[in-house]
């Protein structure tokens, strides 16, 4: 088997730090770590960022050689042999740092959420790693939680009837993690939304809160609530269907599956049955993990990864129309 060479440009939290918190220990919430779980078929070997606390973190953590720790990432790409790039830049410099990265024979990058500022960007990264046959997979995480893929098994087993609406509820700020729900909700439902209705609730020049109204395919309705306190860890998800309602609460550490049953109290009606067990047993490995796992397979196979650079470019497009609705008193925009 080939053993492929990982790099990562960026080298914050989501690509080092976060598994050195000590609420986090014993898993893998980080690009470097999934890379050095995956030992056997990749090997990080350089990594880039312009803090220098952020390069010897990671050197000294990741035991990677100073020499291929570098504070400009175009001297990376240049001097290093890459197959994989993981791309943990700040969202404003992905499309740069990606067109850059494409000038050498990479085979698969990952680019953090979202994919770009806004769809000119998303869109030619996704056309243009297509025109060079480099394999692309933006990290929407939530796609790789085993929690959420047993809750769209079950609602595309029919388990809750004909899906009627989403409601999906986060903290604030719209690009970053408004983009991770209205991803995660047409994960769940498996369908794609066609219009937005939104109003802003916290202005903010780089990244407005805004809540609203989506209508999906097979009239489908959606609804994104924020809390508006980014210091919260609030992401819950409402699934209702003709026959039962799942509810995802708290990042999906409870999922809670009820049916709709004859109800012993009121003739002829229909009430939510006691919760159903959801899951037998949970899944320790990370979602990083088989993020990663996953990017190397589409990159074996020549197939497309569960979170694709066209869903990405749809979420893009989603909050553009939505920043738009909200600029023009709630006007339906379609996409």
């Amino acid at each position: 088997m080939k053993k492929y060479r990982a790099g990562i440009i960026g080298l914050g939290q989501v690509a080092n730090t976060f598994d050195f918190e000590k609420e986090r220990a014993g898993s893998i919430w980080t690009h470097a770590g999934a890379y050095q779980f995956l030992a056997d078929q990749v090997s990080l070997v350089a990594g880039a960022d312009l803090d220098e606390q952020k390069r010897t973190l990671f050197c000294q953590k990741r035991d990677i050689n100073s020499a291929f720790c570098f504070s400009d990432y175009c001297q990376m790409l240049a001097q290093v042999p890459l197959d994989l790039l993981s791309v943990c830049v700040p969202t404003p410099y992905h499309y740069e740092v990606v067109k850059e990265a494409l000038k050498y024979p990479l085979k698969g990058i990952i680019v953090e959420k979202p994919i770009a500022l806004n769809t000119e960007q998303a869109q030619e990264i996704v056309s243009l790693t297509e025109q060079h046959k480099v394999k692309l997979l933006v990290m929407y995480n939530r796609r790789y939680w085993y929690e959420y893929q047993q809750v769209r098994q079950l609602i595309l087993a029919g388990k809750v009837g004909k899906i009627i609406s989403v409601v999906g509820f986060y903290t604030s700020q719209i690009f970053n993690i408004g983009s991770h729900l209205f991803n995660t909700m047409s994960f769940l439902i498996n369908e794609k939304p066609q219009w937005v209705s939104a109003h802003q609730t916290i202005a903010d020049e780089h990244d407005p809160t805004l809540a609203g109204t989506i209508g999906y395919s097979n009239n489908i309705m959606g609804y994104f609530i924020p809390n508006n306190q980014r210091r919260d860890a609030f992401f819950d998800i409402k699934i209702i269907g003709t026959d039962g309602v799942i509810d995802i609460r708290s990042n999906a550490r409870f999922v809670e599956w009820h049916e709709m049953i004859p109800s012993d109290r009121y003739a002829g009606y229909r009430e939510l049955a006691p919760l159903e067990s959801v899951f037998t047993t949970r899944e320790t490995n990370s979602h990083f993990v088989k993020a990663v796992q996953d990017l190397i397979t589409t990159v074996d196979t020549n197939t497309s990864p569960i979170s694709s650079g066209q869903e990405a470019f749809s979420d893009v497009l989603l909050i553009e129309k939505a920043l738009l609705s909200a600029a023009n008193n709630s006007q339906k925009f379609f996409l």
